[in-house]
């Protein structure tokens, strides 16, 4: 969960262990009333290194990087049994993590290159974080979602985000290096529609906000997406339609800057 590679699962028939508990080495986390409403997610379950390790990178580790813990090491998990080794193994299994917290960073701030449709000043709002501060690395990481989601409003697709991060062990401070290849500015080309009734089509072109050649917002398309999902009347109103879910995708023209937007309704 936390890496790239492989992963071969294997399961066994017959061997039905459990999660009796999980134990850190840390005690703050035994103290902490959230990671211990979380603990019910995974104790009593059926014994699993991958559940564990997800549960370890969706629950745990995020409580350490709020915190500026921005290097926590979680693991590895081990088994911890007490009592004759001769005797048959339980069927529930207690499961020790050893934790190493690590130092609190303090924000020292980003240094951007390459940027032109959105300003420094904008660009470090957008990511947040005070100087001189905890380093919250958990708002890092969306910060990056919400410098390409306000690209993407203004029609950037192909945007890249590179941020290479800079610790400064002596200090405990963290900053980062952010090259930023925004690439074209994209406007709208077509809608190309599949799988729906003439009326249907009518009425969702009625619905689509941006004009051909328009600025193409990012944002638009994924409301519009959001409401044939979930509320298809604002697009349809009274008409009759049934489909199963909507295939979309958006096909990028570089030589003339256009995108089109593609919807496949599967019946």
């Amino acid at each position: 969960p936390t890496g790239e590679g492989n992963v071969l699962q294997f399961h066994i028939q017959g061997a039905a262990m459990q999660i009796a508990r999980l134990t850190f080495s840390d005690p703050a986390l035994a103290a902490s009333k959230v990671i211990q409403q979380h603990l019910p997610e995974i104790e009593g379950k059926e014994y699993s290194r991958t559940a564990i390790d997800t549960f370890l990178t969706e629950q745990i580790r995020p409580y350490y990087l709020e915190q500026g813990n921005l290097r926590v090491k979680l693991g590895p998990p081990e088994v911890r049994l007490s009592g004759n080794p001769n005797q048959k193994l339980p069927e529930r299994l207690p499961v020790f993590v050893p934790v190493t917290a690590g130092p609190v960073y303090q924000w020292k701030g980003a240094q951007w290159h390459g940027n032109s449709a959105l300003s420094e000043i904008a660009l470090s709002s957008l990511l947040g974080g005070k100087i001189g501060g905890a380093a919250n690395g958990m708002e890092i990481e969306a910060g990056w979602d919400r410098i390409r989601e306000q690209y993407g409003q203004k029609g950037y697709l192909d945007v890249k985000i590179d941020a290479a991060p800079t610790y400064d062990d002596a200090a405990r401070t963290i900053s980062y290096a952010v090259s930023i290849e925004e690439g074209p500015a994209y406007r709208f080309g077509k809608l190309v529609l599949t799988g729906i009734s003439l009326e249907g089509e009518r009425r969702l072109r009625q619905a689509w906000l941006i004009a051909p050649g328009g600025l193409f917002d990012k944002s638009v398309f994924e409301e519009f997406l959001t409401k044939l999902e979930t509320h298809p009347t604002k697009i349809f109103g009274d008409l009759p339609v049934h489909y199963d879910g909507v295939g979309h995708w958006l096909q990028t023209e570089l030589k003339d800057g256009t995108v089109d937007v593609l919807l496949d309704f599967k019946q």
